[in-house]
Formats: structure tokens, C-alpha cells, sequence
């Protein structure tokens, strides 16, 4: 069986759309995880999906951050279904419109090929959506706000993207989450997300996990989605900073073995940029 998961905050409009879009494309079963949202949300997705068999529609008790919010979703299907070999977890944001040469061209991938992880296509036809993972010495460069902000103006970012190829298959390493699918088995053998990010670097500890167990993540070229834009209510920009910072250092320390004196540093200079967005207001 195909299943998704879509985690919704605050936006029950987009995520009513994902998942009309995600049944229309092949999708077997639909959960809808509502993460707290402290709307009208749950009203609204039971509403919309009230007289729909395929669709679940779940209530997470709070919001513990985007990681837990989908295991929520994961876990509910392997109580409910098992784990098979068979079944494919399709994640999926509000945001993200799928097809279904889409979700038949990863299912096909996924079913066959052994040795992968996560399987995606590009982003709205010309993104690749995938990047190489971040080392320790680039994220110290780049925790430096400054520096990361006048090598921004020279198109320099911290993430390294991968180019659209000729070929149909692609092999990389990050892969953008905003949709992917993977093997049940496989999710279930690296634990699922590491619940212990409230925000950010999800992916780039799914790659790492994936790598332990020696699968590799596939871009496939000749399918894409439709990533919107829009699909998360997001927080200020000093707290999105500091949400970024806290995860990006539990990556760096959990899965990339950085040093005490390295968070030591990294937590200082986080300080005093804070402090100084905080003077101007940032």
C-alpha cells in the first residue's frame, strides 16, 4: 500500500488541497496529522474528509516540532497496518501538490530497488531538490550571521545544490523534505525522524541515518511536484534563528561527531548574534 503523511499547522486550506491532490495521484491511504494547531483545523479536515474511507484524520496532543509530528502520523499507520516491505510512507507538506506519474514512478523505484532510501523528483520541473550534506567546518562558516549573510549577497549559500541532470536517476545525498517517499521497513529500521528537532536539519539527519544502513537517496529527472510555497506558519526571524541554530548543532554533535569545544564556539557566537538582531530589531 501507498500511504502519506501531511502534518498540518494552521493551514487546513492547503492541506485539504495535498490531500485531494495526493488520492487523485495514486495514494492508497491518506493521514492527516494536525499538530496542535489551536484553530479550526480539526474541524475543518473532519469536515472535509468526514465520508472519505481513505483518509485518517489525527490530533497530536502538542506540538512537539515537525519530526515528532510525522512520527505521530507513522506510528498511527504501523499500529493500525504493520510493517510490510510493500508498503511505501510518502511524506508529504500542505504545500506540495503531487501527480500521479509522480507517486507511480517512486513507488516503482522504491519496490524494486533495494538499496535505496529515500526516492523523490524535482521541484516544480527545474529543481532538483536535493543538496550535499553539511560538514561541521562549512556550518561553523556558516553559523557566523554575518558571513552568512554577505555570502548570500554573492550567491553562496550553505547548502551546495545538486543540478538537474540528462540522466532519468540521480543519486544524492540530502533530499529536500517537503516530499519523498520511502520503504516502511526502511523508515522503520532507521527509526523513523529523530523526534529530538523541534524545526530544521530533518533532512540532513534522515541522510545520515540512511548512509548507516548503506541506502542511498534517488532523484529521479523525468517527474516533478508542485511546491507551492506557503504551507508553514512560521515563527519570527530571531526565533526561526535560533530554532535553526539549536537543530543545526544537535545534527553536528549527534551525526557528524563535532566536539564539545566545536558547540562550545558554535553556542557563543550564536549568542552574540542574537544579541545583536536583537538590537536592531530583527
Amino acid at each position: 500500500m501507498k500511504f502519506s503523511v501531511i502534518l498540518n499547522y494552521k493551514n487546513y486550506v492547503q492541506t485539504i488541497q495535498a490531500a485531494t491532490a495526493a488520492l487523485d495521484a495514486g495514494i492508497d491511504y491518506v493521514v492527516v496529522v494536525d499538530n496542535d494547531s489551536r484553530n479550526s483545523s480539526v474541524e475543518e479536515l473532519k469536515k472535509a474528509f468526514g465520508y472519505e474511507k481513505r483518509v485518517k484524520v489525527l490530533s497530536a496532543p502538542e506540538n512537539k516540532g515537525y519530526a515528532s509530528g510525522n512520527n505521530f502520523g507513522i506510528l498511527w499507520i504501523e499500529q493500525t497496518y504493520g510493517i510490510s516491505a510493500d508498503n511505501d510512507i510518502f511524506i508529504l507538506n500542505p504545500d506540495v501538490i503531487v501527480n500521479r506519474s509522480l507517486i507511480s514512478e517512486v513507488d516503482s523505484v522504491l519496490q524494486k530497488a533495494q538499496s535505496v532510501g529515500i526516492v523523490s523528483g524535482l521541484v516544480n520541473e527545474k529543481d532538483s531538490g536535493a543538496w550535499k550534506h553539511l560538514t561541521p567546518l562549512r556550518a561553523f562558516v556558516f553559523n557566523f550571521w554575518l558571513v552568512r549573510w554577505i555570502l548570500f549577497k554573492f550567491g553562496i549559500e550553505e547548502s551546495i545544490k545538486y543540478k538537474v541532470s540528462t540522466e532519468k536517476y540521480m543519486e544524492v545525498e540530502v533530499v529536500l523534505g517537503a516530499f519523498f517517499g520511502i520503504r516502511q521497513d526502511v523508515f522503520k529500521e532507521i527509526g523513523y525522524f529523530d523526534s529530538n528537532t523541534f524545526l530544521y536539519y530533518e533532512e540532513e539527519i534522515l541522510y545520515a541515518k540512511l548512509s548507516e544502513v548503506n541506502k542511498r537517496n534517488v532523484i529521479i529527472n523525468t517527474v516533478s511536484y508542485s511546491h507551492i510555497g506557503g504551507g508553514a506558519k512560521t515563527t519570527g526571524k530571531l526565533r526561526f534563528k535560533m530554532n535553526n541554530d539549536e537543530s543545526r548543532l544537535y545534527y553536528l554533535r549527534q551525526y557528524r561527531k563535532a566536539s564539545k569545544t566545536y558547540e562550545r564556539i558554535s553556542r557563543f557566537v550564536n549568542a552574540v548574534d542574537d544579541y545583536l538582531l536583537k538590537m536592531i530589531g530583527r
